[in-house]
């Protein structure tokens, strides 16, 4: 399944990430969100939901050793969102996303770009990628030193 361009690409996650990442899934499927959410095509956890939970993501995301150009970021923020229906995942200039699936939903077909999710891997792009849902991510947003 691995596979990788310059933008983007399929990673394997370590065994000790894959299970941290199945923990945070779990919990992340536990937060109740108000009705008024959820409703759109994928939803991004307000940050006061996921306050108990950021610990485990930030556990997630050091285990997960992303190879990362340290120079060339500027800062990284880390959240987590629900695909629940097909969506475009986009991208700002200078800006980059790994995405880190915890928790995918039985019975449907889940994809990222042209690869299909699974628990133990990551994807990384730089462009915008289509979703295919159902299935829990943290998403670990890093805006990107401007080039040129």
């Amino acid at each position: 399944m691995s596979t990788s361009s310059s933008s983007q690409g399929v990673y394997e996650l370590s065994h000790e990430a894959t299970g941290l990442a199945v923990t945070a899934g779990n919990l992340l499927t536990r937060i109740k969100l108000p009705s008024s959410e959820g409703e759109g095509q994928s939803t991004i956890y307000p940050k006061e939901a996921l306050e108990e939970l950021i610990p485990k993501m930030r556990a997630v995301a050091e285990a997960a050793k992303l190879p990362r150009a340290k120079s060339s970021i500027l800062e990284s923020r880390i959240t987590a969102a629900h695909f629940h229906k097909s969506t475009v995942l986009t991208v700002e200039q200078d800006e980059m996303i790994d995405i880190i699936p915890v928790h995918c939903k039985d019975g449907t077909e889940h994809k990222i770009g042209d690869d299909r999710v699974d628990l133990g891997w990551y994807f990384h792009t730089k462009k915008e990628i289509p979703v295919e849902p159902d299935f829990h991510a943290i998403l670990i947003v890093s805006r990107l030193k401007p080039t040129g």
